[in-house]
């Protein structure tokens, strides 16, 4: 045992506070509470924005206007939210779900999205990925397969 170790166990530390997960710790639970909430809170606001913009123009097709921007920035936060990093791959410092979309997408949806041009990454694949599912109106079939399946869950999220 190093110096500081020993000297955590003199001041009265147990073994099992040392090599405790950030999950034990009250403080880091009580801001991923709040992370979530917040995060959960945006995701509802831009669900209304583009609800609202889309019963006025009565169903029009909305294209590529700020709410739908908005709205499908706020679900890739939602899923990029506690992905463990061993299994996210890592672009700069911002973890991606590819991984998660090519276990849950259909494969001609995830032919489509890889012969895009402007999606060369796995970033904008996963944008891209949110757009389509949107566009063909199951985004919200997708996510209940992804809720539903624990084991998949627990191997991509903290």
């Amino acid at each position: 045992l190093c110096c500081s170790t020993m000297d955590l166990i003199k001041k009265g530390k147990s073994m099992k506070n040392l090599f405790a997960k950030q999950s034990d710790d009250p403080a880091f639970m009580e801001r991923q509470t709040r992370s979530r909430h917040a995060l959960l809170k945006n995701l509802s606001r831009a669900v209304k924005e583009t609800q609202l913009l889309y019963t006025r123009t009565e169903g029009g097709v909305l294209g590529d206007c700020r709410p739908v921007q908005r709205l499908c920035a706020r679900f890739e936060d939602v899923l990029r939210h506690e992905l463990k990093t061993g299994w996210s791959r890592m672009t700069g410092k911002i973890p991606t779900f590819w991984p998660i979309v090519l276990r849950i997408s259909r494969k001609q949806a995830i032919e489509y999205i890889n012969r895009l041009q402007y999606a060369q990454t796995d970033i904008g694949r996963c944008r891209a990925w949110i757009r389509l599912a949107a566009n063909e109106c199951s985004l919200e079939s997708y996510i209940t397969v992804l809720c539903q399946d624990t084991q998949l869950l627990n191997q991509y999220y903290e």
